[in-house]
Parts: structure tokens; sequence; C-alpha cells
């Protein structure tokens, strides 16, 4: 049950960044892999 959980996490995710992508935004995965790899956005106070 909880493998078929995320997997439907995940497929709302990849929609998400889809849409984002036709809107020439940013998606979930890309921002938080950004903010993973680089400084965040929002400066040092995290």
């Amino acid at each position: 049950m909880w493998a078929a959980a995320g997997v439907v996490a995940l497929g709302f995710l990849i929609a998400l960044e889809i849409a984002a992508r036709n809107y020439h935004l940013p998606g979930p995965i890309a921002h938080q892999a950004r903010e993973a790899i680089f400084v965040p956005a929002s400066g040092p106070l995290l």
C-alpha cells in the first residue's frame, strides 16, 4: 500500500513538473534540486 502511495505521489510531482515547464517556470523537482545543490534563494536563514 505504501508503494502505491509513493508511485501516486511521484506521478503527481512529475505532472506538476511538466505543467510548470509549459509555463516556463521551474517545477517542484527542479526547485528542490537547485536548493539542495546551491544556496537557497531565501538566504542563509534556512
